[in-house]
């Protein structure tokens, strides 16, 4: 696999998880207690992942005491040499921009037809976008174990903007 990837190629090789419904996201409370609440998520070209919520939730209230929360995308499991996922680290931002609360909720509507006729429900709640930095690939279908791990490149990158994800490990921790 190449060494950098932009987040187009990644989305394409994580196409069939990203298609799910839920994700899970994982925060932390002023007292330092987890929380995790499973939502509905769509995703855009740039890996960011869109999701509503009530902002007085407990992950609500978290995420504007610290941003900085964890999420992971996986599909149900027979045996373990079945499990398939993503765990991603980086930052929830409540969206305020209307120009990008329409963009993501375009996307959202798209992946979740269902949600144009709940739009009154829905639109009482906040739009938030998650934004990883990290995260890490894990398919046991190649080895148990098997995880493949990305960061954020300096965006400039060769004089190139954009987001540039850099693999930082690629390994199988035991065979099949």
């Amino acid at each position: 696999m190449e060494r950098f990837l932009d987040p187009a190629r990644l989305k394409s090789l994580f196409a069939d998880l990203l298609s799910l419904s839920t994700m899970t996201v994982a925060t932390s409370g002023s007292d330092g207690e987890a929380h995790a609440a499973d939502v509905y998520f769509a995703s855009d070209e740039q890996l960011s992942l869109y999701f509503f919520s009530d902002s007085n939730s407990q992950h609500g209230v978290d995420i504007r005491r610290d941003p900085r929360a964890a999420i992971t995308i996986h599909a149900g499991q027979g045996g373990w040499e079945q499990i398939l996922g993503l765990q991603m680290r980086g930052v929830i931002n409540a969206i305020s921009s209307q120009a990008l609360w329409q963009q993501a909720w375009d996307i959202y509507r798209d992946k979740f037809p269902f949600v144009s006729e709940l739009e009154d429900v829905v639109v009482i709640n906040q739009l938030y976008g998650f934004n990883p930095d990290w995260m890490r690939w894990v398919d046991n279908s190649q080895g148990f174990g098997f995880n493949q791990e990305w960061k954020i490149e300096n965006p400039e990158r060769d004089g190139a903007p954009g987001r540039v994800w850099q693999q930082i490990n690629g390994q199988s921790k035991g065979t099949r």
